[in-house]
């Protein structure tokens, strides 16, 4: 019986992990980004864009222990294209952000919620297929 939900989970598997280690990553990111607003009274647009980048750099440890397994960079170089697929999905995120918070008025934990379900599909399709893309094994004969 396990073998059998082994064999149905594995088609998902690794993007289930990442969207749970990136709704973890996006609570931390909500709680920066009041904490930002309550205790530094910045603008919650930048709020939520340090909060982000912070919470970027945790989500690269915990994908590339838990999901990205087998990439054949090191730690710097996976960081940087993380880092990569990180800043266009800030993009998508801002401005989903700016969308539903300044725009459309909606509170603040609803505009992050929102925002991070966006960028979070735009992050995993680009380091998987772009960034973080393992590099072909060769055979040697």
């Amino acid at each position: 019986m396990l073998r059998k939900l082994g064999a149905l989970i594995a088609p998902v598997e690794q993007p289930l992990v990442f969207a749970i280690i990136g709704l973890a990553c996006l609570g931390l990111q909500m709680v920066y980004t009041e904490g930002i607003v309550v205790f530094l009274h910045l603008p919650a647009w930048f709020a939520n864009v340090v909060a982000f980048l912070l919470s970027a750099v945790c989500n690269y440890v915990l994908q590339r222990r838990f999901t990205f397994k087998k990439i054949n960079k090191s730690w710097l170089a996976g960081l940087a294209g993380f880092l990569g697929a990180a800043t266009v999905a800030l993009a998508v995120n801002e401005a989903a952000f700016l969308l539903f918070h300044d725009r459309l008025l909606w509170g603040l934990f609803w505009t992050q919620f929102v925002a991070g379900i966006c960028s979070t599909g735009v992050s995993f399709t680009l380091n998987k297929f772009v960034f973080l893309k393992p590099k072909p094994q060769t055979v040697e004969a």
